[in-house]
């Protein structure tokens, strides 16, 4: 019933929404007002916590079900199960609970009493307990390849939320980008980068990504790696140039063969076929799952992290660990796991997250369905600066697919199905672009003097543009001119997925339309993968190195991961030289009575706060954990069709900060649904969190954070381009930097972005800002 009237009252405010700026003025003031009294935070609040209310530091009895459903009666706590960060912070004291028994707390023990009551009402089992050198949180090629390396190092745990090999990673078709010819330079490909990335990347870290692109692809030959070499394609296309003509053709080196990609002066892609995500998965997974030292837990997901510091000793605050849900389900190797939903808790000295990006943001996206923000969502909601989330890459050319052939000739073999990339490969390869199926006009031609090799971004507006001009779904990617036995044998997966769709590429235009592709911002870190919370590394999509800038150039993306991951372990061992358990032993020697809540903010060592009720400190994970949800289901699509209106291609900002306002509103009627649901299941002993609700909330906050992003910067710049401020303005060549709030002001009207860092990496010098010169290379300045 509680699910029903949220949908109900999701649906009125979606139409609320769409009133005049001046009420929305007047109601973002009124309700700005209402949170700042229910907020309050031991570490400050987070940037998540800023777009919406906040939980009340004080406890009272569940009462008055008469309430307004987006008001709380004050001192009450929303039963938050997903956005609060795990915080473990061990004093010194002793301290009464509520039922008069007294819980001792010392430093070298840290133990939670319970009375016989409490452990009868609450009715579940302890949660599990695992403890490593290494916690990985994904399965891609940087979470792979970080793990491979800290194997040698010590014991890891990679944590995925599906099966190992679900990825991003096997999803990218192009290939890695690495000057490995004679004929490139490292100085053209980061001068490439650069200008891709409108003058807004950090050179130093793009440098450190060009100079080691030779060696990433070493490591990956070296596990296996099947890439395509220039031998197999001469055989296959049945030339017989000499090998010299063959190598400044293609710009093959030791047998492996280049092409070119939009972006690119020079051939520098290596490549498996078109399909060298996938292949580069298999090969990390089987070498990883070979290492002794590397434990898979697959069907885990992620909902927080959990972070520690000692009051006593002055110690920083440190990440020690992420509380995860255990789904159930087949592994990529056959074996099971439980079915019933379990709480897991990592405990480890050095946590990565490297759970890749959030595409699921957008209705239509080639991102795999588990791309839903998870490890920006975890960072935020721990107080770690997150940087550059207005980019949103939106791939020009994926395939646009419909039963109704008056539409598309390309028929769906899935209604959900993602949608399709069409590799920049192809165009590289001497494709087109067109307005109609049959005749029609190359556009390309009049927006960029590089054609369709121009930069993602660029391509991407003029489709957009195209398709507004022609009232047309999409536009055409022609490669018919080539020879067809030449394109079917380069691009093999391609062609025969068209096939399945009842597409010939060889004799029939491609039927293509942008869709959300990759995020360049991220949480933010130093070129080591450093965070700004101690203990925290972060590597691929889900951070932001600072390489990308304002628009990533192609097949950079698997070559930033191999690169940071592999920085990153490095940096990783030599801070930390304790064990885990030396690590651990001042502050959680003996933990005890863990519960099966996913509110696990619990404050046991908070003396200004009576110890609670368990059953108001949570809600209760479902026994199926992957059951639907029917409220979660339209939670999320009413985030992607928002997102897609407000801050898609082509931006405008009324549009962002009326959007801005509405998903401030779902976060309160959540926290308000939830705390319903949690009154009215008291009894049960089911829970009502399913992974689908974990998903949606996740991507309502990294939304918000996007929005946020955007709104702050003034000018279009790479991949944000908003209507008012059309330009490029020297003074935004800045980086966007969502920074720890330290104050309670919700007002969405202020912005609680900064455009300098607020924290300073260790061994990461301020560099001077670079000002902007006809065909040198730029850097962004001071991150």
């Amino acid at each position: 019933m509680a699910l029903a009237n949220a949908l109900r009252v999701l649906s009125s405010h979606s139409s609320a929404c769409s009133s005049s700026s001046s009420s929305l003025s007047s109601s973002r003031k009124k309700k700005a007002s209402i949170a700042t009294k229910h907020s309050s935070s031991r570490l400050g609040r987070s940037v998540i916590a800023s777009c919406s209310s906040s939980s009340s530091s004080s406890s009272s009895s569940p009462e008055s079900t008469n309430r307004s459903p987006r008001r709380r009666k004050k001192g009450r706590e929303p039963l938050r199960a997903i956005l609060e960060p795990c915080v473990l912070e061990p004093r010194s004291m002793d301290e009464d609970d509520d039922n008069g028994e007294t819980e001792k707390i010392t430093k070298k023990t840290i133990k939670r009493t319970m009375t016989s009551k409490d452990r009868e009402d609450d009715n579940r089992s302890a949660a599990t307990i695992v403890e490593t050198d290494f916690l990985v949180i994904g399965s891609g090629i940087a979470g792979l390849s970080y793990a491979l390396e800290a194997a040698e190092h010590g014991k890891v745990a990679v944590v995925t939320k599906s099966v190992a090999h679900e990825a991003s990673t096997a999803y990218a078709q192009g290939g890695i980008s690495a000057v490995i010819s004679h004929l490139d330079t490292i100085d053209e490909h980061v001068n490439d980068t650069v200008v891709a990335g409108d003058y807004l990347c950090d050179e130093k870290a793009v440098r450190a990504l060009c100079a080691d692109g030779k060696s990433a692809i070493e490591k990956l030959v070296e596990i296996g790696t099947r890439f395509t070499k220039a031998e197999e394609l001469e055989e296959k296309n049945k030339e017989k140039e000499k090998e010299e003509e063959q190598n400044i053709q293609t710009g093959a080196y030791q047998g492996l063969h280049l092409c070119r990609e939009g972006g690119h002066g020079k051939p520098r892609i290596v490549h498996c076929d078109d399909m060298t995500g996938k292949e580069v998965e298999r090969a990390l997974v089987e070498a990883t799952r070979k290492h002794p030292n590397v434990t898979f837990y697959e069907h885990h997901a992620c909902v927080d992290l959990m972070t520690s510091s000692s009051s006593s000793s002055n110690t920083e605050r440190r990440c020690v660990g992420a509380v995860a849900v255990s789904s159930g389900g087949k592994n990529d190797d056959d074996s099971h796991q439980e079915e019933a939903s379990k709480i897991v808790r990592f405990y480890a000295s050095t946590t990565l997250l490297a759970c890749g990006g959030a595409g699921q943001l957008f209705p239509s996206t080639t991102n795999p369905v588990v791309c839903t923000g998870d490890g920006i969502g975890m960072a935020a909601r721990a107080n770690v600066v997150c940087e550059n989330l207005e980019f949103v890459q939106f791939h020009p050319t994926a395939l646009y697919a419909d039963n109704d052939s008056s539409k598309s000739p390309a028929k769906k073999l899935d209604e959900n199905e993602n949608a399709f990339l069409i590799t920049e490969a192809v165009r590289g390869h001497g494709g087109e672009l067109w307005t109609h199926f049959e005749r029609g006009e190359r556009f390309m031609p009049n927006y960029d003097i590089r054609n369709e090799l121009a930069p993602r971004d660029v391509v991407a507006r003029a489709i957009h543009a195209e398709m507004r001009k022609n009232n047309s779904p999409c536009v055409y990617l022609d490669i018919t001119k080539k020879d067809a036995e030449d394109v079917a044998k380069n691009f093999p997966g391609i062609y025969k997925e068209l096939k399945k769709r009842n597409l010939d590429m060889t004799k029939q235009r491609i039927p293509v339309r942008p869709a959300a592709h990759y995020l360049c911002g991220g949480v933010k870190t130093n070129i080591d993968g450093e965070t700004s919370l101690s203990g925290l590394f972060a590597c691929g999509e889900v951070a932001c190195t600072g390489v990308h800038g304002a628009n990533r150039l192609a097949s950079n993306s698997l070559l930033e991961g191999v690169v940071f991951a592999r920085r990153a372990v490095k940096t990783a061992t030599r801070k930390s030289k304790e064990s885990l358990k030396q690590l651990l032993e001042d502050e959680f020697e003996d933990i005890v009575d863990e519960d099966d809540y996913l509110k696990c903010n619990y404050d046991v060592f908070n003396s200004s706060r009576k110890t609670k009720s368990n059953k108001r400190r949570g809600q209760m994970v479902k026994k199926d954990f992957l059951s639907g949800d029917a409220f979660a289901q339209s939670l999320r699509k009413e985030v992607q069709l928002s997102m897609w209106r407000a801050c898609g291609i082509v931006r405008r900002t009324e549009d962002m900060r009326e959007t801005l306002v509405k998903f401030k509103a779902l976060q309160r009627l959540i926290d308000d649904e939830e705390e319903e649901a949690a009154l009215l299941n008291s009894g049960n002993d089911d829970g009502t969190v399913t992974l689908a609700l974990v998903e949606a909330k996740n991507l309502l906050a990294v939304g918000t954070l996007v929005l946020r992003s955007a709104l702050k910067r003034k000018e279009s710049r790479g991949l944000h381009y908003v209507v008012e401020y059309p330009d490029r303005v020297e003074g935004e060549r800045v980086s966007t930097v969502l920074a720890p709030i330290e104050n309670d002001d919700d007002d969405e009207t202020r912005s609680n972005i900064s455009s300098r860092s607020a924290i300073k990496m260790e061994g990461e010098e301020e560099e001077e800002l670079f000002v902007v010169e006809q065909n040198k290379v730029v850097a962004r300045g001071p991150r």
